[in-house]
């Protein structure tokens, strides 16, 4: 739900969504170690298109 939130806040223009990507263990959780690297998401084509 509030990562379904965060999109739709982002649909305005000008508007840029980064995620956090981390190493993750057998469960998925994130490790409390490791490199994290941000990973920049353009959401304008996914929602408008190619117009």
């Amino acid at each position: 739900m509030m990562t379904m939130a965060l999109a739709m806040t982002c649909i305005p223009p000008k508007r840029r969504m980064q995620y956090m990507d981390a190493q993750r263990d057998w469960q998925g959780n994130p490790l409390p170690v490791g490199e994290i690297n941000p990973i920049g998401i353009e959401v304008a084509p996914i929602i408008h298109g190619n117009e």
